[in-house]
């Protein structure tokens, strides 16, 4: 499972990059190295944690400090918008995390013509709406 998540972020990752090759990034493309970000941000929080689960679901992450966070053996508290620069803890839309760490669903504030497809969450994304 965790060679299949680390696979599908790396090809997310691959592709957002050939997408950042344009001139000019639409929000389409925008909204997808965000989730890329998320996802990177979440993965790591939980590497660091030497966990499986985040403490638990969130419902509407906004990239704020002390949402989505992962406790170590130790006690040790990290959390996930830590990992973030400040400028990319601003969002555009709203994070549904499992507890095992899936993006579940999300809620556009502000792409425009972008909808997010959470049909498998392990390769969940923004998509071109109709």
């Amino acid at each position: 499972m965790k060679r299949f998540l680390f696979l599908s972020l790396l090809l997310i990752g691959l592709i957002t990059l050939c997408l950042d090759c344009r001139a000019e990034s639409s929000d389409f493309e925008k909204a997808n190295e965000k989730l890329y970000y998320v996802r990177i941000a979440i993965t790591a929080c939980l590497a660091d944690a030497g966990t499986t689960q985040l403490d638990s679901a969130v419902t509407a992450w906004d990239g704020s400090l002390g949402k989505v966070t992962a406790t170590s053996k130790d006690a040790v508290v990290y959390d996930a918008a830590s990992y973030l620069s400040p400028q990319r803890r601003l969002f555009k839309a709203t994070y549904d995390i499992s507890q095992t760490g899936l993006i579940t669903d999300a809620h556009n504030i502000s792409w425009e013509g972008v909808e997010f497809d959470a049909t498998y969450p392990q390769i969940s994304h923004w998509v071109k709406a109709p």
